[in-house]
């Protein structure tokens, strides 16, 4: 194995796996940290049930980390010292159980790197990477395709829909659904909008803000696979805007076939949206929850 990577190369690569898991659900509506014990076993029973999600979010830290042994070693320690810290300071068991969700994804993005026998082969690791980065996919706001042109191309599908009498009729009653915030305590915590219709949830976004360096993450919008293509994203992200509208305003790593997503929101609100606008030197150090030598501002 590699050298051990420097501390704030171990610090980004623990942030990426925590927004990771940010992102993992049981199923459309309920975020996976929800009612699991503290613990690294309930936490992998957790993710053993949902093992095709949990490869896909396994492929993206692949990706992110370039395939490299040292670098997925390094995040489960890294994870469970800022749990300690995090119980010592009787934080949120929530933000307790993302660090451990992301130990695990770090643990089993290094047990396929073994499997391939590419901890000490840089080809074999650069060639998992390029793998795994093939396989993600996005299911964010997605539909079935159909064959032939429709299936190529957005715009004739959204024309398409648009002469459709039911897609208009189930728009119409969407129309009713209502939201609920869930505000956040500090920078580092997401705040939380939900969807809900006919009391089920339907569909949700955290998002961080820091008012202070005046920026705003989006980490997870998710729509119920029934409900989508009907407009509740877009009203989900202007909702989430609406609540700092003048901040630079930024997602975590897009899936590739969202970025037409985010660029149409883009469009309606002026803020950027890409995943790439802040380099670590000018990302908000205060909406980093892995920082333990920050306290929250409130």
């Amino acid at each position: 194995m590699s050298t051990s990577p420097p501390p704030e190369q171990t610090r980004d690569d623990l942030l990426y796996a925590v927004r990771a898991a940010i992102h993992l659900r049981f199923d459309d509506n309920v975020p996976l940290e929800v009612d699991i014990a503290v613990e690294r076993e309930a936490v992998r029973q957790a993710l053993r049930a949902q093992s095709e999600r949990v490869c896909l979010h396994v492929d993206r830290l692949l990706q992110h980390v370039r395939a490299n042994p040292a670098r997925l070693a390094a995040i489960p320690g890294a994870a469970v010292q800022r749990v300690e810290e995090l119980r010592a300071r009787q934080f949120d068991p929530g933000r307790m159980r993302r660090y451990l969700i992301a130990a695990e994804l770090a643990e089993q993005a290094l047990a396929r790197v073994r499997e391939a026998e590419a901890e000490h082969d840089p080809d074999a690791q650069r060639a998992l990477a390029d793998e795994a980065g093939s396989d993600w996919f996005d299911s964010m706001d997605g539909e079935p395709s159909p064959p032939g042109l429709l299936g190529r191309h957005r715009l004739p599908r959204r024309l398409v829909r648009r002469l459709n009498l039911r897609w208009w009729y189930r728009r119409w009653q969407r129309r009713t659904a209502q939201l609920r915030h869930r505000p956040a305590h500090n920078p580092a915590d997401a705040a939380e909008f939900v969807l809900t219709w006919r009391d089920e949830q339907i569909g949700s976004i955290t998002y961080q803000v820091c008012h202070a360096c005046r920026q705003a993450l989006v980490c997870k919008t998710s729509v119920g696979e029934e409900h989508q293509n009907l407009g509740l994203g877009r009203r989900l992200v202007l909702t989430a805007y609406a609540t700092a509208p003048d901040y630079d305003w930024t997602t975590s790593p897009q899936y590739s076939t969202a970025e037409g997503f985010w660029q149409r929101m883009a469009r309606a609100t002026g803020a950027s949206y890409r995943d790439d606008l802040h380099a670590p030197a000018t990302r908000c150090p205060h909406m980093d929850p892995t920082s333990p030598t920050l306290e929250p501002l409130f």
